[in-house]
């Protein structure tokens, strides 16, 4: 549609001539009266002159209007305000809300405003054990629900798999799984009223993201593939709500990650898993 106005806009060449009509004409009507007045003396007066000037000003001023807005300039300018709209306008259907380095997103107020959350990452660290760990304690004991979905400590290829994408020594990524295991272990121990709002399923499918959500707002974390720079700083973070991206990527991905390849864990039974034995540092099977 708006194409179309542009095109009848722009590309008429009768209105154009209409323009440059108006113009014409505008100044002859100014000058009408004291042309005939050069003839027929008793012509008119003040009066008609005075009208025939305004009216030739409102129709020269709507003729240059028309040729102003027509010019390459304001034709320019009008496409770029155009492409601006239609800009904001795919990025409220795609529900993006920003790109943020990881370090600077709020995650204590995203956890702070959120009765519900939903915490995809590998290991899970950073939420149990590290930087964002009394954000999740405070959000749980408030009562708020929480799925956590991280990689199954007992897949050791996949685990494998991952320190070395990290460049990091065999055993880590399970080492860093036990951590987490442990934490929550800890925390449920001495907080028996999360229980009911904290849902733990253990995935075996290859994490390429690290995944948030909070209510309708969710964050993506992309993992690099240079294992030597992972500087927070330099990560970005995909903050963005319901909209093409949560329909066609986020929410398919989640239900795939749910799916028959991974289990719920019952929260009795984590300790078992913290204190599984250490993995020999051979990686077995690649995993694509």
């Amino acid at each position: 549609m708006i194409e179309k106005l542009k095109r009848i806009w722009f590309e008429t060449p009768q209105l154009l001539a209409l323009a440059l009509g108006l113009v014409v004409i505008g100044l002859a009507i100014y000058d009408a009266p004291g042309f005939i007045a050069a003839y027929i003396p008793s012509f008119g007066g003040a009066g008609i002159r005075d009208a025939a000037k305004s009216m030739a000003g409102v129709i020269v001023s709507v003729g240059l209007l028309q040729l102003i807005l027509r010019s390459v300039i304001w034709r320019d300018a009008i496409d770029v305000a155009l492409k601006r709209v239609e800009l904001k306008q795919h990025i409220i259907q795609a529900g993006l809300d920003g790109v943020l380095p990881s370090d600077q997103v709020p995650y204590d107020e995203y956890f702070n405003n959120a009765k519900s959350v939903t915490v995809v990452n590998i290991a899970a660290r950073h939420f149990f054990v590290a930087t964002k760990a009394s954000a999740t304690r405070a959000f749980l004991k408030r009562g708020g629900k929480l799925l956590l979905i991280m990689t199954d400590p007992e897949a050791d290829n996949l685990l494998l798999h991952y320190d070395e994408c990290f460049g990091e020594p065999p055993g880590t990524r399970k080492t860093k799984c036990q951590e987490t295991i442990r934490a929550i272990a800890d925390f449920v121990e001495n907080h028996k009223e999360v229980t009911e709002n904290l849902k733990i399923r253990f995935t075996r499918r290859r994490l390429t993201y690290a995944l948030q959500q909070f209510d309708d707002i969710r964050t993506v974390a992309l993992y690099r593939s240079e294992p030597q720079n992972r500087d927070a700083g330099s990560i970005p973070v995909l903050v963005y709500r319901d909209g093409n991206i949560a329909r066609s990527f986020s929410d398919p991905d989640l239900k795939f990650l749910t799916d028959k390849d991974s289990r719920s864990i019952e929260l009795g039974a984590l300790r078992g898993y913290a204190a599984a034995p250490t993995v020999p540092p051979v990686l077995q099977t690649k995993v694509g």
